[in-house]
Order: structure tokens, then C-alpha cells, then sequence
């Protein structure tokens, strides 16, 4: 294993064994290798949030005798923690869904928690997710949280701004409960709402098989979700950047055939191209090998050469991209608050907020890690 193309080529593999099982065999063999990185091996599967994915993977197609017994132990470990985490959120989402119930509102579940309801992996332990993502209408927004605070959840800190206005209710968390839960009103960001939106989603939503107590975004919709959300709103395609645990979501969703984004905005296409031709190389799915531009060439494919082969200029990117994106944000509101009476009320309450100003230190400190 000579750099970390060919690794993440060899994960992206393990990931999409399901499209093409006759590899196992060639897998196995990289692994006998003399010459096999398996801290590598392990720190990308850790970094990408997909350990317990690949010992999923491993174990289903009779790979798990090629792997180094050290390794093997700590996939093995993490996957049964994952395990018994998802479970855990599993009877937490029943009684998300049920105090929901009782106030007339049908959540929509999305990313993760839509992952675990509709059974996409085989394994519940297979899929790491961080919190409980659901969708409601603007008109039940308000009433959810209100019925998930019954439930003992709450956001621990002063929240500024209005919250009728946030994409999603601020992350609520409980000591009863190991996932916190996000309620949101928008599926995206707002810049791209317009186009991807509560009531776009609603139109081709579905009940899980034997769950008619929520809802889940239609395959086409979920798999739109996965590319706006990481590749846009988290500016990933900016700067070269992805994530195993969305190539294995996609790997899985899209069953096989070509996806047609049927409402996402012309300009965006060549993103959507370059991202899926790049998780089409990285997972050997010919169907996802989408072409990038009328010349063939791809800055996002360029940017990700750059983050393998020179790590240190990766992070250097996006420490300065996300600090640009505070600065901007932090100049806007300003500008807001020239204008308006309410804006500069908030302003005031933000910064003689001694907590606002520990989220802030705690961010930076996360950013520069």
C-alpha cells in the first residue's frame, strides 16, 4: 500500500462489496501483504466514521481471517459498542415518535436516523451517526420541540438569534438518552431551500416497511440530501474534501443504477458530477462514474490529489476556509446591526454573554486540532 489514493480505493472497495463480491478474494490478498500500512488502515477508517462499516463488510464476505488479530480486535470492539449505541437510538426514536404522535405531527427522518428506520445497512451496528436528525413542517416546528422538551430534552445554552428562522432548533440533549436530537425546519441550508425543502420532500416521502408511524425521504431525495449537505452546505466540494461514511450511504442507495437529480439547479450539476465520479472511482461503481466537465477537468478532483498526497495543506485549507466563513459571518451580522434595532439588541447579548464566548474558544480550539 504505497499511498493514501490506494488506500481509500481499497476502503471505498470493502464499502460497495455488495455491487461486486467476486473482488473479495483481491482484497484479501492486499491484506497479506508484507508491506500493508494497518495504522493507516485504521486511522482512515476512524476518520471517516466508518470502522464499524468495514468490519461489517469484512466479516459478511469471509475477510476477517486476513486481517491482523491487534486490528481485528479494535474493529470488532467499536462495532459492538456501535451496536448497542444504535439500539439504544433505535427505542429513543419510538418515543421521539410517539410524543410526536400524540401532537398530530408525522416526522420526517433524515441522514442517520433515516438510515437506521428504513434498515439500509444489514447490520444495525454498521452505521455510526452522531444525532437524531428529524423534518417537520414550519407549521409543527414550533409545537416538536415543545414535545421533545416533555421528553427531557434540552439545549443547554442561552440560545441568540430566533430560533423560527434556524434551519433546526438548536441540538437538544438528555442524561437519559445517548443521541442528541435535532428538529429541523429546513432539510439544507437556507441559501438552497428554494429548491430542496420540507414540501418537496413530502411529495415523495414513504413509510418504512412495518413502520407507518413515520416517514423517510424517497431514495432519490435521500441521496440528494447526502450531496447538498456535505458536498454544499459544509462547502466540502470547495476544497477537495469527502466522507466514506456518505460513499457508503450512496453505495447502498443507489442500488445499482445511475442517479437523476431531477431537482437540483443546472449550476450545480458538474459538483454533483465530480463528486459522484470521484465516489464511483474510490468504490469501483462504474454506474457513478459521471463525467465532470466539457474539458474533463475537475478542480474538485484536483484539490482531493492535493489533500492525499500533502495532509498538512488539507488542514491548512479549511483552518483558513472556516475561519473565513466566521469572519463573513461575523461581519454580516455587524452590518445587520447598523440597520436594525433587534440585530443590535441580539449583538449586545451575544457578546456580554460569558457562555457565547466559551462556544466560540471551544470552537476555534475543536478547528485547529
Amino acid at each position: 500500500m504505497k499511498n493514501g489514493h490506494e488506500m481509500y480505493r481499497l476502503i471505498g472497495r470493502i464499502l460497495a462489496l455488495k455491487w461486486h463480491p467476486d473482488q473479495a478474494l483481491d482484497i484479501g490478498r492486499t491484506f497479506q501483504e508484507e508491506t500493508f500500512d494497518w495504522p493507516l488502515f485504521l486511522e482512515s477508517g476512524d476518520k471517516h466514521l466508518v470502522l464499524p462499516t468495514l468490519y461489517g463488510q469484512l466479516k459478511r464476505y469471509g475477510l476477517t481471517k486476513y486481517i491482523r488479530e491487534d486490528c481485528l480486535d479494535v474493529m470488532q470492539q467499536i462495532f459492538e459498542l456501535n451496536k448497542q449505541r444504535n439500539e439504544r437510538i433505535l427505542v429513543e426514536i419510538d418515543q421521539i415518535t410517539k410524543a410526536l404522535h400524540e401532537r398530530g405531527i408525522v416526522p420526517v427522518f433524515l441522514k442517520g436516523a433515516c438510515y437506521l428506520v428504513e434498515i439500509l445497512y444489514e447490520d444495525v451496528g454498521e452505521r455510526y451517526l452522531g444525532d437524531i436528525d428529524l423534518l417537520v413542517s414550519d407549521v409543527h416546528y414550533l409545537t416538536a420541540v415543545e414535545a421533545i422538551k416533555q421528553l427531557g430534552y434540552e439545549y443547554p445554552n442561552e440560545i441568540f438569534g430566533d430560533v423560527t428562522r434556524m434551519k433546526h432548533y438548536p441540538r437538544m440533549a438528555a442524561d437519559h438518552a445517548v443521541a442528541p436530537v435535532e428538529i429541523h425546519r429546513l432539510p439544507v441550508v437556507e441559501k438552497f431551500s428554494d429548491w430542496f425543502n420540507y414540501e418537496i420532500i413530502s411529495r415523495e416521502m414513504f413509510a418504512p416497511t412495518g413502520r407507518m408511524d413515520c416517514r423517510v425521504p424517497s431514495i432519490r431525495h435521500q441521496v440528494m440530501l447526502s450531496f447538498v449537505h456535505s458536498q454544499l452546505c459544509h462547502a466540502d466540494h470547495q476544497m477537495g474534501l469527502f466522507s466514506f461514511r456518505n460513499v457508503s450511504d450512496l453505495a447502498l442507495l443507489s442500488h445499482g443504477n445511475k442517479f437523476e437529480p431531477t431537482t437540483l439547479p443546472k449550476r450545480y450539476l458538474t459538483k454533483m458530477n465530480d463528486y459522484f465520479s470521484l465516489v464511483g472511482e474510490l468504490a469501483d461503481l462504474p454506474y457513478l462514474k459521471q463525467p465532470s466537465g466539457e474539458d474533463g477537468f475537475s478542480w474538485y478532483r484536483l484539490h482531493y490529489r492535493l489533500n492525499v498526497r500533502y495532509k498538512w495543506l488539507s488542514k491548512s485549507i479549511l483552518l483558513f476556509f472556516q475561519l473565513g466563513k466566521k469572519v463573513k459571518s461575523v461581519l454580516s451580522t455587524l452590518f445587520h446591526g447598523f440597520q436594525d434595532a433587534t440585530a443590535r439588541r441580539m449583538i449586545k447579548k451575544r457578546v456580554s454573554s460569558r457562555n457565547w464566548w466559551k462556544d466560540q474558544v471551544a470552537w476555534l480550539k475543536e478547528l485547529i486540532r
